[in-house]
């Protein structure tokens, strides 16, 4: 079972909630009838999908991703961005978005004032936005995988396929498919981007206390 590695396979662009509830039904029919057929076995695969819900809670829950967006998603960059203003640029070209920033400081000047590291986020934001959601990305599916493991879902799996009760593969993805549709509505990775975006917003709206001006008047003025 592994994380989807695209913004499309978790969550929903267009919420239906008579899809979403049509599948909620679909779910609760299906694990009553594996419940029966299992048994006194019936405990391994509650167990199984309680495991998997907590892997999916704990890796990427709205509150978790919006944090992760809004309080974390730009400290990349911003670390990047001090190391060059203290004279540290070895230190910068260490991260990997390092190349990017540079060039677009070399074509971007603008003195080092207070309104230095949210003028270089906002116009980088819109390259570095796809830089960090495939981080998230990639630091979700170690997450995801390193929380199935600890919820013992590989052996319950290998348990359930070999209990006898017609359980398949191709069956227990359909069942992990009914979870995310009924519990997932929103792709984690939208919520990430979309905390992003509301730090941009405020970094767009910081006004030089000198000058009057905001970031954004900055942008218009095409200094950036």
């Amino acid at each position: 079972m592994d994380y989807p590695d695209s913004t499309d396979d978790w969550g929903k662009n267009n919420l239906d909630f008579a899809e979403i509830a049509q599948s909620g039904e679909e779910l609760l029919r299906l694990v009553r009838e594996w419940r029966e057929r299992l048994g006194t076995k019936c405990g391994t695969l509650d167990n199984y999908l309680a495991g998997v819900l907590n892997a999916m809670f704990n890796t990427a829950n709205t509150r978790d991703a919006t944090d992760k967006g809004f309080g974390e998603g730009l400290s990349p960059l911003r670390g990047i961005l001090r190391h060059i203003k203290n004279g540290e640029e070895a230190e910068a070209q260490k991260h990997p978005f390092y190349p990017k920033v540079r060039m677009y400081m070399d074509t971007h000047p603008f003195p080092q004032d207070l309104l230095y590291y949210e003028t270089y986020c906002a116009g980088l934001f819109r390259e570095y936005v796809m830089f960090a959601v495939k981080g998230y990305m990639r630091r979700c599916g170690g997450k995801f995988q390193a929380e199935l493991e600890e919820n013992n879902i590989p052996k319950l799996r290998d348990s359930l396929l070999a209990s006898g009760a017609s359980i398949t593969v191709d069956s227990l993805d359909y069942l992990n498919n009914l979870i995310s549709q009924v519990f997932i509505w929103i792709a984690p990775p939208a919520i990430f981007m979309q905390g992003l975006a509301d730090q941009i917003m405020l970094s767009l709206i910081l006004r030089d206390k000198e000058s009057g001006r905001i970031v954004f008047q900055r942008i218009l003025d095409g200094e950036v």
